[in-house]
């Protein structure tokens, strides 16, 4: 997720600091398939987390259902950059089909494939082992700190290559092994050309 450049506590609001990063990441990665987050963080406006499309990702987030959370983030004391109190956070993001379409309809305008999300009461029970459901039954995962700070149960994962590896060892043992990035191109539709910034 890209931060915003004056707190780097907070993810970034603009499309140009989406677009920077993108650069950033295709300088290093000049084959890497670029997926971005619509999810944002728990105060954004849903224009703020629609910025990151323009900057032309390849992938990027689309939230199906509304999400509910309820979780404490941690104080940062200092000597951290950016000191506060611990916050709870208790909201439900209103995911409506009118926001289902509109943040479609961007991501078809600038020919970006969605990765489809949802979030229920039930949704949890199901895709609390997808990791390893989906190698199982022939399906495709990813794996990041955004979404899990966990690398098996009770231990925090410490980067998210930590996750990359685990996600790795999974696929090798459970199913068909880790597809190539030109693999994962064909298999999601996307061009066999990276995107250029």
């Amino acid at each position: 997720m890209a931060r915003d450049p004056k707190n780097s506590t907070r993810p970034a609001t603009t499309t140009e600091v989406w677009y920077d990063a993108n650069k950033k990441i295709r300088e290093r990665c000049p084959d890497l398939i670029i997926n971005t987050t619509t999810g944002g963080g728990p105060d954004m406006t849903m224009e703020e987390r629609l910025r990151c499309v323009p900057a032309r990702p390849e992938m990027a987030s689309l939230n199906l259902t509304p999400d509910m959370s309820k979780f404490k983030i941690a104080a940062r004391k200092p000597p951290l950059p950016f000191p506060r109190e611990e916050m709870l956070y208790d909201e439900c993001l209103p995911f409506i089909y009118k926001l289902v379409n509109q943040f479609a309809a961007e991501m078809k305008k600038h020919g970006i494939k969605p990765e489809m999300e949802t979030y229920h009461t039930g949704g949890p029970w199901v895709m609390r082992d997808l990791t390893t459901f989906a190698m199982l039954l022939g399906g495709h995962i990813r794996v990041g700190l955004e979404d899990n700070v966990y690398c098996q149960r009770g231990q925090k994962a410490t980067s998210n290559a930590q996750l990359d590896e685990r996600a790795a060892q999974l696929a090798n043992e459970l199913g068909p092994g880790v597809a190539t990035r030109a693999q994962a191109r064909d298999m999601l539709g996307l061009s066999a050309v990276p995107s250029r910034y």
